[in-house]
């Protein structure tokens, strides 16, 4: 995330992962996009990302598959430029795709 690595106080830390996890909730697209700085490596849920143009598409199909979705941290941690938040995800999945029928299977 290029802000953290301007300051790596970390009371702001704690605000931009909260701030982060926030804008992931409300799915503000936008707003998530400019955390990161044109070359990010981001892995996120097993996926590794490269890049703006990535994140935004994962986040598009990511968005489309949850009706509501919360992110709880559990860890947060920064290493030079190396953010790292770890969190459990709860969200309710909209009623469409191969996620929902997955589920439904195993029940």
């Amino acid at each position: 995330m290029k802000k953290l690595i301007e300051n790596q106080d970390k009371n702001k830390i704690l605000k931009l992962a909260s701030d982060l996890d926030n804008d992931l909730e409300l799915k503000n697209e936008n707003k998530l996009i400019s955390y990161f700085t044109d070359d990010c490596k981001i892995e996120m849920l097993g996926i590794k990302l490269e890049g703006r143009n990535e994140l935004k598409k994962w986040l598009n199909w990511f968005f489309q598959m949850f009706e509501i979705i919360r992110f709880e941290p559990i860890v947060i941690m920064v290493e030079n430029n190396t953010f790292f938040e770890e969190f459990f995800i709860r969200g309710n999945f909209f009623k469409h795709g191969f996620f929902l029928e997955k589920l439904e299977g195993h029940s």
